[in-house]
């Protein structure tokens, strides 16, 4: 019974790292504050913003991110520090596969 009530749907909040290649999501907070907090907003990655996963190194880190045209590289530990709700595959988010164009 408590396993029924656990289950989440898939829009649950969870951090950047947590996202597969083609998921799209929306940042929606940090959980760090200051001088790291403004350098993650300053490479574009601001609370509102959508953006998908286009690929991640064997290991999963690093991994290229695409949002608003721009391709970014972040690092699994810079991942972990932002929030998202994810939103689906890229192309229902409305963002398009690079490889489908």
């Amino acid at each position: 019974m408590l396993a029924q009530t656990r289950e989440t749907p898939a829009t649950e909040d969870m951090t950047l790292g947590d996202l597969q290649v083609n998921d799209s999501c929306q940042i929606n907070s940090y959980t760090v504050k200051g001088d790291y907090r403004r350098q993650l907003m300053a490479m574009g990655l601001m609370p509102g913003v959508q953006l998908r996963v286009v690929r991640k190194a064997p290991m999963g880190d690093p991994m290229q991110l695409e949002l608003g045209g721009v391709s970014l590289i972040v690092r699994r530990d810079e991942a972990r520090y932002i929030r998202v709700q994810k939103s689906g595959h890229g192309k229902k988010a409305g963002i398009m596969n690079r490889a489908s164009t």
